[in-house]
């Protein structure tokens, strides 16, 4: 039996061309002038497409399908609205927008193309039902539609998700649900709404149901229907803005000082703009963002505007950037502002960071430690630093900015010189030979030196195997201040060396 196109248009001419095009391809066909005779029409004949305008009068096509989606009977009513495109947003109910409709084959076959994929959706619909695993492609039934079918089923399960994503990466993700409702999406290292808008714009890739009990609390409250609208709404808008948004792989950092900022700003602008002292890169700062991802490009496309951060393409180097920096951008900017704050604008060149230790080994654990940022320099080979103060190793951070590292031995003979070197000092790094309060106790001596002399970056280090306390057990054990810091700098290879040694750097950096 032939599926039923209905056709809502006031205007006639196109309507006949409609109606021609759509029996040409076997397609029974209905008319109806205006909305309000369109859902008249509906609800006793069923359609299986509505095709329309946008500006459909007296009831337009977004309220149409509203009052249609909600009757069981007319649920699985699809629409092809025409010349709805030009909007910033789409009603999330429009299966397909076709910009330009004066070609009536084009309108035909885009209405080919839907009831293929309702077909895909019907046959799913019965694998659900009957308790069967359902697997699939995004390409073939949006993550949409997929996750509507099993609202409407209220089915309980877990949908695992696969994309192969930037660089020939393999990215995969899962949504949880429960009586139909979604209670958690996790992607990568994100997780909640954030998590659920992401995947949802996947339009590639392969998807896995597999009904099974889902216990504990539910991550994401937002009633289910709400959260697909809004995720929709937020990716048309992103396929509205795609080109003018920023790179993932872009570098990103503060243009202005922090106190020149504007104190009242919105709760998302004001968490971005804290990121950027951390994150150095637009992808870092999306996902360490609690908001959305779309909201978090738009922020960041609205402060370039504004001439507050700059955002250029990863790799690119800025006038007089030196060679790949150990930090983000946002951390060496704000090291120069230290700098020149203490020594007049422009005075800018290497900051003090002391190594006090009662152990010369453990001094060089930590210079091995911090081997694998780029820029570190050596200045004296191991164990060639002799008994006093001397410096060790400059880390070259920017072209004109960067640490030098002075080892200041804790000990009765160099207490005098210990204000002397702490003068003018960013950080003191206290290198314990081993993680006690015995070891602390050990420099406590010099460590009150050092904040006597306004000092008062003071970071702990335990250099050491990689299952050594950190953190807040750390500071626990060492019994610290609540101005002091503590981290363990373990032993490992590759990306865990390097991660430690930004690790300390994050600690030592204003």
């Amino acid at each position: 039996m032939a599926s039923t196109i209905l056709v809502a248009d006031a205007d006639a001419g196109r309507a006949r061309g409609l109606e021609q095009a759509l029996r040409a391809r076997g397609f029974a066909t209905l008319y109806a002038p205006q909305g309000a005779a369109a859902l008249e029409t509906a609800l006793a004949e069923r359609p299986a497409v509505i095709v329309a305008p946008a500006e459909l009068p007296l009831i337009d096509p977004a309220k149409l399908a509203e009052i249609l989606r909600a009757n069981p009977r007319t649920r699985t009513v699809r629409f092809v609205v025409l010349g709805g495109g030009g909007g910033d947003t789409v009603p999330s109910s429009w299966d397909e927008v076709i910009c330009d409709p004066g070609d009536p084959d084009a309108v035909a076959r885009e209405v080919e193309r839907v009831l293929a994929r309702r077909a895909q959706v019907e046959e799913m619909d019965r694998k659900v039902e009957g308790g069967q695993e359902v697997q699939g492609r995004l390409s073939q039934i949006p993550l949409a539609d997929l996750l509507q079918l099993f609202q409407l089923n209220r089915k309980t399960g877990t949908v695992e998700l696969s994309s192969r994503r930037g660089g020939g990466r393999t990215e995969r993700g899962l949504i949880t649900l429960r009586d139909g409702d979604v209670i958690q999406a996790v992607v990568g290292n994100v997780e909640g709404e954030k998590a659920f808008f992401r995947l949802l714009g996947w339009r590639e890739g392969a998807f896995a149901f597999t009904p099974h009990p889902v216990e504990g609390p539910a991550r994401i409250l937002t009633p289910t229907r709400s959260l697909l609208m809004e995720g929709l709404r937020q990716q048309d808008e992103f396929d509205h803005l795609v080109t003018r948004l920023p790179p993932l792989d872009a570098e990103v950092a503060l243009r202005v000082r922090r106190s020149s900022l504007p104190s009242a700003v919105h709760p998302l602008t004001q968490e971005v703009l804290l990121l950027l002292e951390v994150y150095g890169r637009v992808q870092d700062v999306v996902d360490h963002c609690s908001f959305p991802d779309y909201q978090v490009l738009r922020t960041l496309k609205t402060l370039k505007e504004r001439g507050l951060v700059e955002i250029r393409a990863a790799g690119r180097r800025g006038p007089g950037e030196g060679p790949a920096a150990a930090a983000p951008p946002a951390r060496i900017r704000r090291l120069r502002e230290w700098l020149e704050e203490r020594a007049g604008r422009g005075a800018v060149g290497d900051a003090k960071v002391l190594l006090a230790t009662t152990d010369g080994a453990a001094v060089e654990q930590v210079l091995q430690a911090l081997h694998p940022l780029p820029g570190l320099r050596r200045l004296r080979a191991p164990g060639g630093a002799g008994p006093g103060i001397g410096t060790l190793a400059v880390l070259e951070l920017d072209s004109d900015v960067g640490l030098e590292l002075i080892r200041v031995p804790v000990d009765e003979v160099h207490a005098p010189a210990w204000p002397l070197a702490a003068r003018g000092a960013l950080a003191a790094v206290l290198v314990l030979p081993e993680p006690s309060a015995e070891a602390r106790a050990a420099l406590d001596a010099a460590a009150q030196s050092f904040a006597a002399a306004g000092l008062g970056r003071r970071v702990y280090v335990v250099p050491g195997p990689k299952d050594e306390p950190a953190g807040d057990d750390l500071r626990e054990l060492l019994r610290l201040e609540a101005e002091e810091r503590a981290v363990a700098i373990g032993e490992g290879t590759g990306g865990d060396r390097l991660e430690a040694a930004r690790r300390l750097l994050a600690h030592v950096l204003p």
